[in-house]
């Protein structure tokens, strides 16, 4: 059974997320995804949402089609993208890379070699204490 999850979560109280987006999902720890339509594929799609509620992340995982994506901003700036297709390689690597990543190397657009997928998505979303719950 494959696993797949696309959404922008950040760390909130529902009620103050209602305001800015139609459909807000209360997630466990106390974060809120607050979109699921995002460009993976460019950085950029956690700003406005880091700008508002402070910091913002990104998470994209399609077991079935081996795709990965994860970014994290604070106040409006990028901190890291990754993005990640199994049959085209590297979209994205932007930004510094975080204490959660054990790559070895940093990740080189168009390579193919994944050095991530689905299972990882979960572990961080559960480093940030949350997890990625269907809704």
């Amino acid at each position: 059974m494959g696993f797949n999850w696309t959404g922008i979560i950040v760390r909130a109280d529902i009620e103050a997320v209602r305001n800015e987006t139609a459909r807000p999902f209360a997630l466990p720890g106390g974060f809120v995804r607050v979109s699921s339509d995002v460009d993976w594929t460019q950085p950029g799609s956690t700003v406005k949402w880091s700008t508002k509620f402070g910091e913002a992340w990104l998470f994209v995982a399609a077991s079935t089609s081996d795709v990965f994506a994860y970014e994290h901003s604070r106040d409006g700036k990028i901190l890291r993208a990754l993005g990640f297709d199994g049959s085209e390689g590297w979209h994205v690597a932007h930004g510094e890379p975080e204490d959660w990543e054990k790559f070895d190397g940093e990740p080189t657009v168009g390579e193919l070699e994944p050095f991530a997928d689905s299972d990882l998505v979960i572990a961080i979303a559960k480093s940030l204490g949350t997890e990625l719950v269907r809704g």
